[in-house]
């Protein structure tokens, strides 16, 4: 049974929420806080708002961070 990716309606990917581009911009995200964190002790909420901010990042991964906060909110 598929559902579909919150951010883009496309199906999900077998190992995640999200669809396969957006799980892989998920996973990239979790691998890369470590090293944030370690950097710049901040918070997993700080560094997605963070990777929003930044003009390099993305969209996919933008689009990821930004639906993290949303449900970090809820």
């Amino acid at each position: 049974m598929s559902g579909k990716c919150p951010i883009c309606g496309e199906r999900t990917s077998r190992n995640g929420s999200y669809c396969e581009n957006h799980q892989l911009a998920y996973e990239n995200l979790k691998k890369q806080y470590q090293y944030w964190k370690d950097a710049l002790q901040i918070s997993w909420q700080e560094y997605l708002q963070k990777i929003m901010e930044n003009k390099n990042t993305g969209q996919w991964a933008k689009e990821v961070a930004k639906d993290l906060i949303e449900k970090q909110k809820n």
